[in-house]
């Protein structure tokens, strides 16, 4: 049920790239595109779009984030939406997910956290072994162009998640957190809402699925729970998540952990009140949410501390970054207003 960046960038740990020297800081904030690649209105994979201190974003890397952010809306969404929202969208969606990593580099320095050169050499080497497990250049070509990414953002990328991933493992490790987080903390963090509780209903949108006839579903199980139907006899009879057996109890969660949907949604509750129809587009858990806050249990919590620690220490890695994102200073180019939305 966890967020996908974390996953996301550990699998980028086997795709990091070019070079035999450990990198330096410099060059996880902005990368050289060769990519001849055109866009609208003359606009380049080269064109920079946005610019900070120390960092470049090109066409090719804000287009890549664009369409995954657009991929995890429900279908026709994006269409419906106003040039107003959509403006807003990529203002709270893309921007910060365009920004995370470096800022995550940023992090890394403030905790002498880096890449050394044997491990940017092993994964140069298996990224030239990745390009024959897609048949040779042309089915890795494929792939890229299918993940929306340039060779050289590809590159990039990868190096930015082997960097992020091991802040990550940094700050969510007991051993070396700089985040206070002992017994007290986490039953006070319980207590005042940083770590709440919830059960859901999941509607699945597997492959060859029909979206409207979930989603037709997902609001008729709605109607039921606002007619006062027992939710917990509705998770049993008709939630399609995969964990379920193993979380009878429910979940218990913190911010960041998961899609921003789910999220935003799950926190905006107060006990004993259940949310509307939430779409998610994630990896496991993708489809027709309909979400209940309850009561923390104390014996649940004092017997899974260790599981909350984890959990609690990734959702102040996120907070931290995030909270970087939010206080950048980001320069609009001329060239920015020339994208189509």
């Amino acid at each position: 049920m966890k967020k996908a960046l974390i996953s996301a960038l550990a699998a980028l740990l086997l795709l990091a790239s070019c070079g035999e020297k450990a990198p330096e800081y410099e060059e996880f904030y902005s990368y050289a595109e060769t990519s001849t690649v055109q866009y609208e209105n003359s606009l380049t994979a080269q064109t920079v779009l946005l610019k900070t201190d120390n960092a470049e974003i090109t066409c090719a890397e804000f287009m890549y984030y664009l369409a995954t952010e657009k991929e995890k809306l429900r279908e026709g969404v994006w269409n419906a939406y106003s040039q107003e929202e959509k403006a807003e969208f990529v203002k709270s969606k893309v921007i910060p997910e365009i920004f995370f990593t470096r800022c995550a580099a940023t992090l890394a320095q403030k905790y002498d956290i880096s890449v050394s050169s044997d491990e940017y050499a092993e994964y140069e080497e298996y990224i030239s072994d990745a390009k024959d497990s897609y048949a040779g250049k042309e089915g890795f070509d494929e792939y890229l162009n299918n993940q929306h990414m340039t060779y050289d953002l590809y590159r990039f990328l990868s190096l930015q998640g082997v960097l992020t991933s091991k802040v990550c493992e940094y700050y969510t490790s007991e051993l070396t957190t700089p985040v206070h987080a002992d017994d007290e903390t986490l039953f006070e963090a319980v207590k005042n809402g940083e770590i709440i509780r919830v059960k859901h209903i999941l509607i699945k949108n597997d492959v060859g699925d029909d979206e409207q006839e979930n989603f037709a579903k997902a609001k008729e199980l709605e109607n039921l729970i606002n007619e006062g139907e027992d939710f917990d006899k509705l998770v049993k009879e008709y939630s399609e998540d995969p964990e379920l057996e193993n979380e009878p109890d429910g979940y218990y969660i913190v911010k960041y952990e998961m899609e921003d949907a789910f999220t935003q949604a799950a926190f905006s509750l107060k006990v004993g009140e259940t949310s509307g129809t939430v779409y998610v587009n994630a990896p496991s858990y993708s489809g027709y949410h309909i979400i209940k806050r309850y009561e923390p249990d104390d014996g649940y919590v004092d017997k899974n501390l260790s599981s909350l620690r984890s959990n609690y220490l990734a959702g102040k890695f996120y907070e931290e970054v995030y909270k970087m994102c939010d206080e950048l200073n980001i320069t609009y180019t001329e060239d920015y207003n020339k994208i189509e939305l």
